[in-house]
């Protein structure tokens, strides 16, 4: 039986990270995707969690791409004698690209064709030690940027609205 070889374990900036994919999934990126974004930061625990509870058809290919990188990283834990526990891992980088199409159609009316695309996705994703990327990158705040940017935005308004009602 040949060797098998993990390459694409790598030591970034102290961190070791473990990648696993899927390619020519039979979904549509777009009903993967919303359910990637849910884990995407979360701690490896949290994101078997919410993969588990979530009642959306992606959730079971991204459970098993989890469990792959998680099997991945496991091994590499164990073989190189790496000083990594499986529970500090999180989920660092999750991308969703399109695939090929399986071009199919039907008889439409008047003689026409209708074409059915029957779309596919190439699914990616990356475990790293260590804290939330969320947390590393906000400064503390779990929260994504776009919501933050909303609650500054509120903030501005709220102030906004004092300044006013003093000079009224």
């Amino acid at each position: 039986m040949p060797e098998q070889k993990f390459e694409n374990t790598h030591l970034i900036g102290g961190r070791w990270e473990f990648p696993a994919g899927a390619r020519f999934i039979r979904i549509s990126p777009t009903k993967v995707r919303p359910v990637a974004n849910l884990i995407r930061g979360k701690n490896i625990n949290a994101a078997m969690d919410m993969l588990r509870f979530t009642r959306r058809r992606g959730s079971q290919f991204l459970t098993k791409i989890l469990n792959t990188a998680l099997a991945n990283a496991d091994y590499e834990i164990g073989n190189r004698n790496l000083d990594v526990d499986v529970d500090d891992l999180y989920v660092s980088e999750i991308m969703v690209d399109r695939g090929p199409m399986l071009k199919r159609g039907r008889a439409g009316t008047r003689g026409q064709y209708r074409p059915a695309l029957r779309r596919m996705s190439h699914i990616r994703l990356t475990l790293r030690q260590g804290e939330s990327a969320r947390k590393e990158e906000a400064g503390g705040s779990p929260e994504p940027a776009a919501a933050q940017a909303r609650g500054e935005r509120k903030v501005r308004r709220a102030r906004k609205a004092q300044e006013a009602a003093k000079k009224g």
